[in-house]
């Protein structure tokens, strides 16, 4: 709560790094799902690849999805992009990207 004052309380001149961290909070559930959902079929898929080369792929998709969210909050903390919209576009980048990559799991 007291990083919700600190936003609402205009004399503080909080920047953008607690409205920032404020909605990666809200946003972290939601892109640990994707993050699953871009790892699972990487391993389980019905590819005829070797293990390492399958923890290989799955360690350069975790790679890429924290640089991701790594460049968004950077874009915020030097007010490129706002707090809110730099929090949840990683999210709008990835959930889509899973989704179609998880997609052959349901079939």
């Amino acid at each position: 709560m007291n990083l919700i004052d600190a936003i609402s309380n205009p004399s503080l001149g909080v920047g953008a790094e607690v409205p920032l961290r404020v909605h990666a909070r809200f946003v972290a559930p939601f892109l640990d799902i994707s993050l699953v959902l871009l790892g699972i079929p990487l391993v389980l898929g019905p590819s005829r690849r070797g293990v390492f080369v399958a923890v290989g792929l799955c360690v350069l998709t975790t790679v890429a999805f924290f640089l991701t969210i790594l460049g968004f909050h950077a874009l915020a903390t030097s007010y490129i992009l706002g707090p809110s919209f730099a929090a949840w576009a990683p999210l709008m980048v990835m959930a889509p990207l899973a989704a179609w990559r998880a997609q052959p799991m349901w079939e």
